[in-house]
């Protein structure tokens, strides 16, 4: 098993630096043609922020989903009793 997980995590480290290197060259050396109307470049620089904000905002929306559908903590007293009721039930 742990070879398998060595096995993905290189696999994984290999797709991100070529990924990461196309990237960059697509960046500064684009292929001269056009998307959507615009550049290439412009349009890999509109798609990598558009991609981005959709990311951060996906993680704001989801730990605002979590924080409001997390069940209040319950109070001090709450607890106390609850502790002395397991404690009564264990003793009788």
């Amino acid at each position: 098993m742990v070879f398998r997980a060595k096995a993905v995590g290189a696999a994984m480290l290999v797709v991100a630096v070529v990924v990461a290197v196309l990237y960059i060259w697509l960046l500064f050396w684009p292929p001269n043609i056009e998307v959507l109307g615009m550049p290439f470049d412009y349009f890999l620089l509109k798609l990598t922020a558009a991609l981005a904000v959709i990311v951060v905002m996906g993680l704001i929306g989801w730990i605002g989903y979590t924080l409001v559908t997390v069940p209040e903590p319950k109070t001090v007293e709450e607890m106390e009793k609850l502790i002395k009721e397991r404690e009564e039930s264990r003793a009788g």
